[in-house]
């Protein structure tokens, strides 16, 4: 998959200025210049001009600058669209005379972002090193544009500190076109790219590993760069086997980092003991295939079980709500807090008892994706600041949220945003619909603070259903 390219019409003054006055020159340059050359030339050739051959050059050179400055005034006429891709942007020309020659820049450099309002018209002030600072008249684009123009800077402007305005003129903007997501589409593109799937051929089952001790009995998901087995150990308990699987062309140094991290996390999860936790026993490499052993949990993942059972009411959802967050509560709470990074309905099993087991980690996942340099996991319950690389966690409410959304409606949530189940369920409980949109506020600041925060509204929820 080719890396999204966004093109935005940025029609300023000197644009409108370009297209009048390709207009006013279209008879000369278009008309009149190249009749002008036929008809001279066929004097000169046939009718005996007598005219000096200087005279003849200098005419000449007139008439085809005329004619190749008419296409050159139009071709610039034409360039009125920024350019933005996952490397940086690049301007209309004009801005040449501005900013001192140049029109391309890369997001690595983006270091300040702000908005800048003057007379009643905002302006976007973008702060490049080593650059004169580019100022955006945000009239001159369409309020579809500004929005993909912002998103953009969400998502690729990784070192840029953007202004508590800007962030507040972002949400506004936002806040109005909630009837309207189709601007999510440059989180999807970007993070479809990010994804860069990569197949490869996974265990069959009656394979064995270590030493033929484990046994795989059936696969139970796979795809890209990863795979989930039912295995059997030594011939009696039944184990999940989570596979990781890395490509032969991969950096070794990012590999070597990987490695060092999934032993990191494996240590750290092997401590873990919650009743709503599935255990880590084991991980190990074989045949450059990493694994992790976890205990098996005899039940329906949430995924599974809404599919076949439709979705759930709301006094469940707040059930299970209330106990993912106290298993938040207690990953958050560790020394050194450790963050899930994939709570969603396919990680959650649901027991007979109506009791939940949260069953992986995002550690395979994060280690591959610091092997592969490409984004791993699922994208509808990815946060921004996950995406950016820079995981919090407020990471793991913002998938809470987006899971608790899957369970009121059946479907995903909107991925890298506020998501209202009201847009869905008209009669949804109002505080069950606030804790959502709570959770999955794009920005950090703007979200719920902590697992301990939610679960006291979760309690509070309860209470008022049940009265």
């Amino acid at each position: 998959m080719q890396p999204l390219q966004l093109s935005l019409a940025y029609n300023s003054k000197i644009h409108y200025l370009n297209v009048l006055l390709i207009c006013l020159l279209l008879p000369i340059w278009s008309f009149f210049a190249p009749f002008t050359t036929v008809f001279f030339s066929f004097g000169v050739l046939f009718l005996g001009y007598n005219l000096h051959q200087l005279v003849i050059i200098i005419a000449y050179i007139i008439l085809f600058a005329i004619i190749i400055g008419g296409f050159a005034i139009s071709y610039l006429a034409e360039d009125d669209k920024i350019y933005l891709n996952k490397d940086g942007l690049t301007l209309p020309w004009y801005f040449y005379l501005t900013n001192k020659f140049n029109t391309k820049y890369i997001w690595s450099d983006l270091v300040r972002a702000e908005i800048l309002t003057n007379n009643n018209t905002n302006f976007l002030l973008l702060d490049f090193k080593d650059k004169p600072i580019i100022q955006l008249n945000l009239r001159y684009f369409k309020q579809a544009s500004i929005n993909e123009l912002l998103l953009a800077l969400e998502i690729w402007g990784i070192n840029c500190k953007r202004s508590n305005e800007l962030i507040e003129y972002h949400d506004q903007l936002q806040n109005k076109n909630l009837a309207d997501l189709n601007f999510t589409k440059l989180w999807q593109d970007e993070l479809a790219y990010r994804f860069n799937a990569t197949s490869f051929i996974p265990l069959d089952p009656g394979q064995k590993l270590q030493n033929e001790t484990i046994k795989v009995i059936r696969q139970l998901a796979f795809g890209g760069f990863s795979a989930i087995y039912l295995v059997q150990k030594d011939n009696k308990n039944l184990y999940i086997l989570k596979e990781a699987v890395v490509p032969n062309n991969c950096d070794s140094e990012q590999m070597q980092k990987a490695i060092g991290y999934l032993n990191k996390e494996f240590t750290l999860l092997s401590k873990i003991s919650h009743p709503f936790i599935a255990k880590i026993f084991d991980y190990f490499v074989e045949n450059n295939r990493h694994y992790l052993l976890l205990e098996y949990v005899n039940g329906q993942d949430l995924r599974q079980y809404i599919k076949q059972n439709g979705q759930l009411n709301e006094i469940m959802v707040v059930e299970i709500g209330t106990m993912l967050s106290k298993v938040l509560m207690y990953l958050h709470n560790l020394e050194p807090p450790i963050i899930h990074r994939d709570i969603t309905p396919d990680n959650i099993v649901l027991k007979d008892n109506k009791e939940i087991i949260l069953i992986d980690f995002g550690a395979a996942n994060e280690f591959l994706s610091t092997a592969t340099m490409t984004l791993v996991g699922k994208q509808a319950y990815i946060s921004p600041e996950q995406f950016r690389g820079h995981p919090t966690p407020q990471t793991d409410l913002y998938a809470l949220g987006g899971t608790l959304y899957f369970l009121l409606t059946g479907c995903d949530p909107e991925p890298l945003a506020q998501n209202l189940v009201s847009e869905k369920i008209p009669n949804i409980n109002p505080e069950l619909n606030d804790l959502i949109a709570r959770l999955t506020e794009f920005e950090e600041s703007q979200r719920i603070k902590s697992a301990k925060d939610t679960l006291e509204i979760l309690h509070g929820i309860k209470k008022n259903i049940l009265a």
